[in-house]
């Protein structure tokens, strides 16, 4: 069976490698990216299964990501990030159609566990 493939998009080194280091570990395939720019261009050249991205970030923001990842394939699970999780970003990523929104430190287990749904909820999509 094929390793889902978890693109993972901080401006933080530090929270990339951590949640890197995690999602290798559990099995999954993790690509990166530090920056919406570059996570745009992966979205576009590589298989991604789960979109994992924080919201507040130089350049394009995770939303703004969502919405290009809508573009490009409209079922993709995309999982939100912040350190600052108020009613009207979750209002906002809602809307926009995030399948969910963490905040952040983010949870370990708890990721791991949204991370599977979506991915059982991606494989009824294909």
């Amino acid at each position: 069976p094929n390793m889902p493939t978890i693109l993972i998009v901080d401006d933080e080194q530090t929270v990339l490698e951590l949640l890197s280091r995690i999602l290798v570990g559990a099995m999954l395939s993790v690509i990166t990216a530090s920056d919406g720019v570059e996570a745009k261009q992966l979205l576009e050249s590589e298989d991604v299964d789960i979109l994992l991205s924080d919201v507040y970030m130089p350049g394009p923001s995770g939303l703004d990501l969502l919405a290009h990842a809508r573009g490009i394939s409209p079922g993709l699970p995309v999982i939100l990030m912040s350190g600052a999780v108020t009613p009207e970003l979750t209002r906002d990523a809602a809307k926009a159609g995030a399948y969910e929104i963490l905040s952040k430190p983010i949870d370990h287990g708890e990721l791991l566990l949204i991370l599977a749904r979506a991915m059982r909820q991606s494989e009824r999509v294909v």
